[in-house]
């Protein structure tokens, strides 16, 4: 089962605290509170109040579909990376999820991520400097006047 299956599946058990959540499905708590944003965002689940998560009608049709938990067997961190078609790239067992930052830093496309990252700051910095070592032409100014000692104007 996928993560986002997984918390389904929970919230079908009635389930509807973060913690109740977690401890039913064993996703951490990071990646639980990115997968209810998730079911938020496409409209299976909602919220109450802080904390407590309850699933729309739409979601109560998903979840009816779904293996329950027990009959599922404990989650493997392969089970709860969400598909990379999902917005998710994956790092090895570990995702980003939406945007978010990266749980695990050490993977191929995270370091490929972070290698692009310093290139754009580099470039930046280049430019920066670049355009700070050009001088500014003078402000505009209208040449002194002088007088002479017995007040003519020189």
């Amino acid at each position: 089962m996928t993560r986002d299956e997984l918390l389904l599946a929970a919230l079908a058990t009635g389930a509807t605290s973060t913690a109740g959540i977690m401890r039913a499905t064993g996703v951490r708590e990071r990646s639980c509170r990115y997968g209810l944003t998730r079911l938020i965002a496409v409209g299976y689940a909602w919220s109450p109040q802080r904390g407590r998560w309850r699933l729309t009608e739409a979601g109560r049709a998903i979840a009816s579909t779904l293996p329950s938990l027990a009959a599922a067997g404990p989650p493997d961190a392969e089970s709860i990376a969400p598909p990379a078609g999902d917005g998710g790239a994956a790092t090895g067992a570990k995702t980003t999820e939406l945007g978010g930052p990266p749980e695990h830093l050490s993977g191929t496309p995270a370091a490929f991520w972070w290698t692009l990252a310093g290139i754009a700051a580099a470039v930046v910095l280049a430019l920066a400097r670049r355009s700070a070592a050009v001088p500014s032409p003078p402000p505009p100014s209208t040449p002194p006047t002088m007088w002479s000692d017995d007040g003519w104007r020189v």
